[in-house]
């Protein structure tokens, strides 16, 4: 079996994406957002007879908030975990057409899902069914994972994999998404950044009081403040002593990809940026930098001569390798209480560990010659992610290399209004879906 693509099997991929395109059209009409007990049931219902419908057997797992359909079939010598979610962010404003009654304009579907994360997994569906038309065996035993909590931070996935690992075990695994970049090449992701994100609580009064006080009582707002001022200087550099010692520096094989993906830095206007940084240096920092950003301050409603009897902060310190969590979390507490803000709460809100792929492993190998073949360019390989997900519970905390690539394109507005993709993009991702098995099956014999 040849480990590429044959003209008859390019044709059987564009005949499977043409029948496929319809069904994921339905599919986007369903509102499978948290919270709507029929569209996420619904939404559940469907992907379990997809998966039926191409011979896998399938099991529900139950998890916090809703269940994870899991499908396994075909045989071979690799295995090959894809990883899913049919849960979609709500509508959110601005749409010029219905976010759930998906609509085809100018050759691209719009509907809320269409990029994330419904069109990859019909594009994936639609692979396996365009390898039957074109009479080949499925190259690779291959399981389906595909959770409903992923857009409200994918709460039960931990204990989830803790329950099943076994059941999904595998030799690498494709992620939920991507695209294709402003110069239509392919985008492969071989990592995420990691998140701590924790909330800072100062309360320094019984109830509010007049802000005639503010000469004699303590005031929660400033001391919240205060506590912020000595966590980043005017440097830009976290000021936590220890944050950095566990960053490791780019390795060859990552410069060499960081040279080939887009100048995200083009479109920012230079008075948005930080001293120092140039815009050809702006990919380079959101791939390798760890950040500490504040992202919410409350203290009080507003309006009026009011002290706060408290005040709050939310962080979101993104990480890179191979920074812990659990560890800065536990720099950042040491670094307030010796710096004398030790009344101040730091409570947890997420965490999540950075997870990166080698560009060299078999999997992000083989989804990249997949792309030359199928698109004819070189893709845009990107080591890490600048976002964060549940990437680490699946694959990075269990030695699985993972590779990201999908249907979408520059201008999806995954999460905005009129979120869409195109036709071409879906076919060319059922085709991309195929080459990678095929290819990875060649090197698993």
């Amino acid at each position: 079996m040849s480990a590429g693509l044959t003209i008859g099997l390019r044709r059987a991929c564009d005949r499977a994406a043409g029948r496929w395109f319809p069904r994921l059209q339905e599919f986007c009409a369903v509102r499978s957002v948290a919270g709507d007990a029929e569209g996420m049931a619904r939404a559940v219902s469907t992907v379990q007879a997809w998966l039926t419908e191409a011979g896998a057997r399938v099991v529900l797992l139950p998890s916090v908030r809703a269940p994870a359909v899991y499908g396994e079939l075909g045989e071979g010598p690799v295995t090959v975990l894809f990883y899913n979610h049919y849960d979609v962010v709500d509508e959110g404003p601005g749409w010029t057409l219905p976010a759930f009654a998906p609509r085809v304009r100018g050759k691209a579907l719009y509907a809320r899902g269409a990029a994330d994360n419904k069109g990859n997994l019909a594009a994936r569906l639609a692979a396996l069914e365009a390898m039957r038309d074109a009479g080949l065996t499925l190259p690779a035993r291959l399981k389906f994972l595909v959770e409903g909590e992923e857009e409200v931070g994918s709460p039960g996935l931990a204990g989830l994999v803790a329950r099943h690992g076994r059941l999904l075990a595998a030799d690498c695994c494709v992620w939920e998404g991507g695209y294709r970049d402003a110069r239509g090449r392919p985008t492969i992701r071989l990592g995420m950044k990691g998140l701590l994100r924790v909330e800072l609580r100062c309360r320094c009064l019984g109830a509010d009081a007049h802000s005639k006080m503010a000469a004699v009582k303590k005031s929660a707002a400033w001391r919240l403040v205060w506590a912020l001022a000595g966590l980043k200087g005017r440097d830009e550099r976290v000021s936590v002593p220890g944050f950095y010692d566990a960053v490791t520096v780019p390795t060859a094989d990552d410069l060499e990809c960081l040279a080939g993906v887009e100048d995200e830095g083009a479109g920012v206007p230079p008075a948005e940026l930080l001293p120092g940084i140039g815009p050809r240096e702006v990919t380079r920092r959101l791939l390798f930098s760890p950040t500490l950003n504040v992202s919410a301050l409350r203290a009080g409603a507003g309006g009026g001569t009011v002290m706060p009897a408290e005040a709050s902060a939310t962080l979101d310190i993104r990480l890179v390798p191979d920074q812990d969590p659990a560890e800065v979390e536990r720099l950042l507490r040491g670094h307030l209480a010796a710096d004398g803000f030790g009344d101040v709460e730091v409570a947890l809100q997420a965490a999540a560990r950075p997870c990166r792929t080698p560009p060299r492993s078999p999997v992000a190998r083989a989804a990249r010659e997949a792309a030359r073949e199928v698109y004819g360019v070189e893709p845009a390989v990107y080591p890490l992610s600048p976002g964060s997900g549940p990437l680490h519970v699946v694959c990075g905390d269990r030695g699985l290399p993972a590779v990201a690539f999908g249907v979408g394109h520059d201008g999806s507005s995954t999460h905005g209004p009129d979120e869409n993709i195109r036709l071409e993009d879906f076919r060319q991702g059922v085709a991309m879906v195929v080459c990678t098995l095929l290819k990875l099956a060649s090197w698993g014999r």
